[in-house]
C-alpha cells in the first residue's frame, strides 16, 4: 500500500476542507521544522503531491526538499500543477513511493 502511496488517499478529506490542496510542498512533522533551511514552504498550501514527491525524494536531503519548494513556488502555475499530476500517476503506477 505505501509503495503505491495509495494510504496518502484518506488525504482527500484535507483537501476537501481547503486543510490541503493537490499539489504543494508535502506537509512536515514538527520536529522537521528545525532541519529545513527554506522559507518557500511556509508561503505556501501543503499538498498530497508535490515536486518533492514525484522526485528521488527517499535520497534528498533537506536542503532538497527546500529547493524543490522554492522552484514550485517561484514557477507556481496551472501548467505545473499538471505537470506534477503527470509525474504523481507516473510514480503511483510504476510503484516507486516509500
Amino acid at each position: 500500500m505505501r509503495k503505491t502511496s495509495l494510504d496518502e488517499l484518506p488525504q482527500i478529506w484535507n483537501v476537501l476542507c481547503a486543510d490541503m490542496s493537490l499539489v504543494g510542498p508535502r506537509p512536515m512533522l514538527v520536529n522537521q521544522k528545525y532541519f529545513y533551511p527554506g522559507t518557500d514552504y511556509y508561503k505556501l498550501r501543503p499538498g498530497i503531491s508535490g515536486n518533492w514527491q514525484v522526485s528521488l525524494r527517499n535520497e534528498s536531503t533537506f536542503a532538497d526538499r527546500a529547493a524543490y519548494d522554492r522552484h514550485y513556488n517561484l514557477a507556481l502555475s496551472l501548467k505545473e500543477d499538471m505537470r506534477i499530476l503527470k509525474d504523481t500517476v507516473h510514480v503511483v503506477l510504476r510503484a516507486t513511493g516509500y
